[in-house]
């Protein structure tokens, strides 16, 4: 009978420490993505300031453009028509085209890393909760705490679930009004 437990108790001891190596491995994982996430916001973010400052160029290029075209007499002063402006106006657009290009490269690594890091951490982060409108008002502190509870939960369910919560009136204006 001894033999049996210890046998029992060896076994049982190297089944925890199985799991719990097991665990350590998908924490460790799960913190690998969260780094490669990071990376990948940080890129993300260089890419789309890249893209914001060359449509800001591209917006002053044409507008240089534009301006020597309706009065080229004024803003004409090599005689050469408004050519430099039509030069710096295409390699502007074409500069931005390649920094947007570029730009939504950068956010599908960052979709990617986001998707991967989901599954390592078994954590919903794109949840398909509402997203907030900037012109609407900030939701309740109620609100708020039901979405951060719920993150990953279908947006009909949360319907289902906001009315066992809140009032009629609260989910209507925390989730929106039903179409």
């Amino acid at each position: 009978m001894k033999a049996c437990f210890r046998a029992l108790l060896i076994l049982s001891c190297f089944l925890f420490l199985a799991g719990t190596a097991g665990a350590q491995g998908s924490w460790s994982s799960c913190a690998s993505d969260l780094d490669q996430m990071r990376i990948a916001v940080n890129e993300a973010n260089e890419a789309a300031k890249d893209a914001r400052s060359a449509r800001r160029v591209l917006y002053r290029a044409d507008q240089n453009f534009f301006s020597c075209a309706q009065v080229p007499a004024i803003n004409d002063f090599l005689g050469q028509g408004c050519a430099e402006q039509q030069v710096a106006a295409r390699t502007a657009g074409m500069r931005y085209s390649a920094s947007h290009d570029m730009a939504r490269e950068a956010l599908d690594a960052l979709a990617y890393a986001v998707q991967s890091t989901e599954l390592s951490c078994e954590f919903p982060m794109a949840a398909m909760i509402p997203v907030l409108n900037p012109d609407e008002p900030t939701p309740s502190p109620a609100c708020q705490s039901f979405l951060r509870r719920r993150q990953g939960v279908p947006f009909d369910a949360l319907r289902v679930v906001c009315a066992g919560e809140m009032s009629a009136e609260e989910c209507a204006v925390c989730l929106g009004d039903p179409q």
